[in-house]
């Protein structure tokens, strides 16, 4: 019998659990988390970090911020423009 937490409550399709590399802008710049657990829905990809790993996201964020992370590695990320064709 399967309970909540198999279940996503976006919309309701099975979640495994996965390791995954997580990014967002942090102060002007990309910040990667690499090996970041969390629950993920088969169907919609919705993904859901459990409060621990939110908050431990949530230190390290506030450590770069405050310049106190030292990176594993640094890599460098091309930037393009999207440009519609009409």
């Amino acid at each position: 019998m399967k309970d909540e937490r198999d279940i996503c409550p976006t919309c309701g399709s099975e979640m495994t659990d996965k390791i995954i590399d997580y990014s967002d802008w942090n102060d002007g710049h990309l910040l990667v988390v690499r090996d970041v657990p969390v629950r993920e829905c088969q169907a919609g990809g919705h993904r859901f970090f459990s409060a621990r790993v939110a908050r431990a996201l949530e230190r390290l964020f506030e450590l770069d911020r405050q310049r106190k992370l030292e990176p594993i590695e640094t890599m460098e990320v091309p930037v393009v423009k999207l440009e519609l064709v009409a």
